[in-house]
């Protein structure tokens, strides 16, 4: 799973919002195409900071890779 962290209210968050559902659309249509289980997740700072905590984002955007296990 890749997950992007970010927050509306971030200037390089909506920047790089495009782009990164782009790489969802693509991993979208590789994962049907070809059975593959790469997937993608966004996670908003401000409804979880928790989860922001836990993984010690201190930037925004950040991408987080979370392998499988």
């Amino acid at each position: 799973v890749v997950v992007e962290f970010y927050a509306k209210w971030c200037g390089h968050c909506q920047a790089f919002e495009k782009d990164y559902e782009q790489i969802g659309a693509h991993y979208f249509r590789e994962r049907r195409a070809k059975n593959r289980r790469v997937k993608i997740a966004r996670i908003d700072v401000d409804n979880a900071r928790p989860a922001a905590i836990k993984y010690n984002i201190t930037g925004l955007p950040t991408l987080q890779l979370f392998p499988r296990g």
